[in-house]
């Protein structure tokens, strides 16, 4: 277990601002982690975002929920939910993938899938994916634009740290 308890005093004014709580809990193959934040200046909630996982070594599966406001209106900016999830095919080959759906607003708010490759002094993570974000065109209708994207990451190893693959 983790817990972490944050908060932020200004001495000028006496007064706390922002309380961020934070817990992560494991059993077993299970996980749970919950992030809470909260405004004493408003008296308000600001965000929760919770997220629950179970993972083994070959897949693995998280489902998370985040629900944010703007701090100043206290109006909800996103309520959205997220699933992502891993396949070990091989010991040293991972397929991965993610998407996030906004509830809020009622549309696909991410996409990504890729894969992990690693060798004895090297890695290469490759992954393609799409943000969408909502627009309201000039005529009041709704559309959206669509940031696809290629990710390559290359990890090299110094001599003798790489392991045994």
């Amino acid at each position: 277990m983790r817990y972490i308890l944050e908060s932020h005093y200004f001495p000028d004014e006496k007064k706390f601002r922002d309380l961020d709580q934070e817990i992560d809990l494991t059993y077993k193959n299970f996980s749970f982690y919950s992030k809470f934040g909260y405004s004493f200046l408003y008296k308000k909630t600001t965000d929760v975002y919770n997220k629950i996982s179970y993972k083994t070594p070959k897949y693995g599966v998280s489902l998370g929920y985040l629900w944010k406001k703007d701090p100043l209106s206290f109006e909800t900016l996103t309520r959205e939910i997220s699933l992502d999830g891993y396949y070990n095919y091989k010991p040293n080959m991972k397929f991965k993938g993610e998407v996030a759906y906004n509830i809020k607003d009622k549309h696909l708010k991410k996409w990504e899938a890729g894969v992990f490759y690693k060798k004895r002094c090297w890695s290469v993570n490759f992954a393609v994916g799409q943000n969408i974000t909502p627009t309201i065109r000039s005529d009041g209708t709704r559309g959206s634009i669509k940031n696809n994207y290629v990710k390559v990451y290359l990890n090299i190893l110094p001599f003798g740290i790489g392991g045994g693959n």
